[in-house]
C-alpha cells in the first residue's frame, strides 16, 4: 500500500476515430484505475 498525496492525471493525444481530428484528454487515476479493473477482471 502507499499514501495518496494528490490525485494523479495525465495527458494523453491521439486521434478521434469518428472525426480523424487529432484530440488531447486529460485522463485521471479513477478513470484509468477502472478502464484497468476491467480488462483485468478484478
Amino acid at each position: 500500500a502507499f499514501i495518496k498525496d494528490e490525485p494523479k492525471s495525465h495527458e494523453v493525444r491521439g486521434r478521434d476515430l469518428v472525426t480523424g481530428i487529432p484530440k488531447t484528454l486529460v485522463l485521471g487515476e479513477e478513470e484509468v484505475l477502472n478502464a484497468l479493473s476491467d480488462v483485468c477482471g478484478q
